[in-house]
């Protein structure tokens, strides 16, 4: 969980894409002010829930993140305030949902960078990353990972590849 006193980057989500040697789904969160480009490999059920609502698509029945986003906001009067990916273990990323009920009170809780992703992006929240996990991949990586992105945006850029 992120701690109060760690700094914090705002990232937005830079697209989703097909690893072009895996052909496994993954999400670029991107800061390129700072700098930041992060790929994280997630699965196609959440890739296809986020590339959603990152074209605002409708679907005919709702994705998990979307019945989660509701009971939350209809059901329970919960707002959601942000996601933080909050850390990064073995390669395996980790996320906290910030959300407030209907008396103010905050909580965070554990989630799945992707399902927390989805849903920021339905609540149309922040998203945060911690610099700890920044800082954990060395300037020739970030470098990398910025050539990547940049790569897959030119050989993807207008391939709806998640569009059912």
């Amino acid at each position: 969980m992120a701690k109060n006193q760690e700094i914090l980057y705002r990232v937005q989500v830079g697209g989703i894409f097909l690893d072009l040697h895996t052909k496994a789904p993954l999400v670029f969160l991107i800061n390129p002010k700072e700098t930041i480009y992060i790929p994280i490999w997630i699965g196609f059920i959440e890739a296809s829930a986020i590339y959603y609502y990152l074209k605002n698509f409708m679907t005919p029945r709702p994705f998990t993140v979307e019945v989660l986003y509701n009971i939350m906001r209809r059901d329970l009067k919960c707002e959601i305030s942000r996601v933080v990916i909050s850390d990064i273990a073995g390669g395996t990323y980790f996320a906290d949902l910030v959300y407030k009920d209907k008396a103010g009170k905050e909580y965070v809780r554990d989630l799945r960078p992707s399902d927390a992703i989805g849903l920021a992006l339905k609540a149309k929240a922040p998203i945060y990353m911690v610099k700890k996990i920044v800082d954990s991949f060395s300037a020739s990586h970030r470098e990398e990972f910025k050539k990547l992105y940049l790569n897959l945006l030119k050989h993807q850029k207008d391939i709806d590849i998640f569009r059912i």
